[in-house]
C-alpha cells in the first residue's frame, strides 16, 4: 500500500528549505550562563550555519575589556579540519580575532571559534558583539552575515554590533595637501558615520564621500580654494608626508632637511618632511633629494603608514600564502612593501581594486588616501 503524503505538507518543506538556503551564513554565539564568578574562567564558542562553502574567514570578536579579558582563541573543528592557514589575536585592540583561510572551499555549518575568558569582576550580564566580518566564497567574493545571540557592545569597546564586507584603499602645489591630475579607480568600501565636515562640490555620491568627509573633518585634508576636492587626483610624496604630520598632531620638526629640492616648497611640507624623515617614516630618493612631487603608489603609501604604526608584524604573517594565491596580482607586490600591504589587508585598513587585484604599483588618488586614513584612525584610535 502507497502512503501518500499531502501536497501541502510537501509544499511548506520546500519551502522551508528554499528559505533556508536563502537566509544565507550566519554566526551564532552561545554565551555562557550566569553568573560567574571574579576571576573565574568562561568561554564564548562562536558557530557558522548556512556555510554555503567559504575560502576564508574573519571577524572580531568585541567585549568589555574592564570586566573581562581573552585569554586564549581555539579553531573550531569546522576551520581546525579544512583550513590551510590561520590566526588568531586574544589581545587585538578592537576585540578577540580569529582569521582563517584555505585555497578549497571549507563546507559545512559547525564551530568556527572557541574563545576563553577570565573574569575581572563578578558578571552577571554579557556584552558582546561581533563585527569586522568577512566571508568569501568560491567566487572570492564576500558574503553577507548575519549575527545572532549577542547583546550590544559596551560603549567603551571601540566596535560596533555586527557588521559584514568591506573594501578599501596627489603634485606639490594647489591646495593645501591637494594633487594634480587623475590617478587609479578608487576602491569600494563600507562608509564611516561621521559629524558633517565643509561640503565639497564634486564629491556628492562618490563612494568615498563619507570617508572624505570624515578625513576633513579629522583635519587630515583640505579642499581647494574653488571648492573641490579633486578625489581623482593623484598624490604626492610630499603630499602624503603633509597628510601624516596631520594624523600627528603636527608636532615639532627639525629646522632643516638634507634635502636640497625641498627649499622651493612651501613651509608646512618642509616641515612635514622634515619630521617625517627624522623619525625613518620614509626616506630620500637619494642623500640629498626627496622628489617631493613624484606620484606616490599605493603600496608606498602602506609601507609609510606602516612605519608610522611601528612596522610590528602580527597574525596577518600566518595568512601570506593565502594572500599570495587569493590577490592575482600578488607577484608585483614589492619585496619591501609585502608585510605592510598583507598588514594594511589583514587590518582592513585596505581592501583592493576589486575582489582579487591590489594594484600595488598603481597611483594612490586623494579618494583613496582618505578612505585608508580613515580606516586606520578607527582601527587604531588614539
Amino acid at each position: 500500500m502507497i502512503k501518500r503524503v499531502p501536497v501541502l505538507t510537501v509544499l511548506l518543506a520546500l519551502l522551508l528549505c528554499a528559505t533556508a538556503r536563502a537566509a544565507g551564513p550566519s554566526l551564532v554565539v552561545h554565551l555562557p550562563e550566569g553568573p560567574i564568578k571574579a576571576g573565574e574562567n568562561f568561554t564564548v564558542t562562536v558557530d557558522l550555519t548556512g556555510n554555503p562553502g567559504i575560502l576564508n574567514i574573519d571577524f572580531t570578536l568585541s567585549f568589555d575589556r574592564e570586566r573581562m579579558e581573552c585569554t586564549s582563541i581555539k579553531l573550531g573543528e569546522l576551520l581546525s579540519a579544512q583550513a590551510s592557514a590561520s590566526a588568531v589575536n586574544p589581545a587585538g585592540k578592537p576585540g578577540a580575532i580569529l582569521a582563517a583561510a584555505s585555497s578549497e572551499l571549507m563546507e559545512g555549518d559547525g564551530t568556527v571559534g572557541v574563545f576563553g575568558f577570565q573574569a575581572k569582576e563578578r558578571l552577571t550580564d554579557f556584552h558582546f558583539s561581533i563585527d569586522r566580518i568577512t566571508l568569501s566564497n568560491q567566487d572570492r567574493k564576500k558574503l553577507d552575515v548575519t549575527v545572532t545571540g549577542t547583546t550590544s557592545a559596551p560603549s567603551d569597546s571601540g566596535n560596533s554590533t555586527s557588521s559584514s564586507g568591506a573594501t578599501s584603499s596627489g603634485n606639490s602645489s594647489g591646495a593645501t595637501n591637494g594633487g594634480t591630475s587623475s590617478g587609479s579607480q578608487s576602491d569600494g568600501g563600507n562608509s564611516p558615520a561621521e559629524p558633517e565636515s565643509p561640503p565639497f562640490s564634486d564629491i556628492a555620491g562618490l563612494w568615498a564621500e563619507d570617508y572624505i568627509r570624515a578625513a576633513a573633518a579629522r583635519n587630515l585634508f583640505q579642499g581647494y580654494p574653488d571648492g573641490t576636492f579633486r578625489p581623482a587626483n593623484r598624490l604626492s610624496r610630499a603630499q602624503f608626508m603633509m597628510v601624516l604630520w596631520n594624523l600627528a598632531g603636527r608636532p615639532a620638526a627639525p629646522d632643516t632637511s638634507p634635502f636640497t629640492d625641498m627649499s622651493g616648497q612651501i613651509e608646512n611640507f618642509q616641515k612635514a618632511v622634515a619630521w617625517a624623515c627624522s623619525k625613518g617614516y620614509v626616506n630620500g630618493t637619494s642623500p640629498t633629494t626627496f622628489s617631493p612631487g613624484e606620484p606616490l603608489t599605493r603600496q608606498a603609501a602602506v609601507k609609510i603608514l606602516f612605519a608610522y604604526h611601528g612596522s610590528a608584524r602580527g597574525p596577518e604573517v600566518m595568512m601570506s600564502e593565502v594572500y599570495d594565491s587569493l590577490f592575482s596580482d600578488s607577484g608585483n607586490i614589492s619585496a619591501w612593501a609585502r608585510d605592510a600591504m598583507y598588514w594594511a589587508v589583514y587590518q582592513k585598513i585596505l581592501s583592493g581594486t576589486s575582489a582579487s587585484t591590489l594594484a600595488p604599483g598603481g597611483t594612490v588618488t586623494r579618494a583613496q588616501l582618505a578612505a585608508i586614513m580613515v580606516r586606520y584612525v578607527e582601527r587604531f584610535p588614539a
